[in-house]
């Protein structure tokens, strides 16, 4: 399954950090060019839909394309039942060696975030 525009890429500058609630996660596909074919290819992407709160501007979702970071967070979306989580990420290093540590909390539902 594709993705539909407009795309709101995890992309973040060494040592900052981004904390959102995650509601929902979608696994899907972005098509991209780039690099160094001018052909179209298609990147996994993992969509994970946040509270309005934590992301005022753009999209209420962040596309996580790094698979590194997908691997991570994918024995928490294989178990189930771990959503609503509160997540923060925070980047270290810079391309092509970024990583991106995550650390994760539960949502204490009618606080504010």
């Amino acid at each position: 399954m594709t993705v539909v525009a407009p795309f709101e890429l995890l992309d973040l500058a060494d040592g900052q950090s981004l904390t959102v609630t995650v509601r929902s996660a979608e696994r899907a596909e972005i098509p991209f060019s780039g690099g160094v074919s001018p052909a179209p290819r298609i990147m996994p992407v993992l969509r994970l839909f946040v509270d309005r709160a934590d992301k005022p501007a753009g999209m209420p979702y962040v596309d996580v394309t790094s698979r590194t970071l997908q691997a991570q967070l994918a024995p928490a979306l294989a178990g189930g039942g771990w959503l609503p989580r509160r997540l923060t990420f925070t980047a270290r290093g810079v391309a092509p060696g970024k990583r991106y540590e995550v650390k994760s909390g539960p949502v204490q539902e009618g606080s504010p975030v």
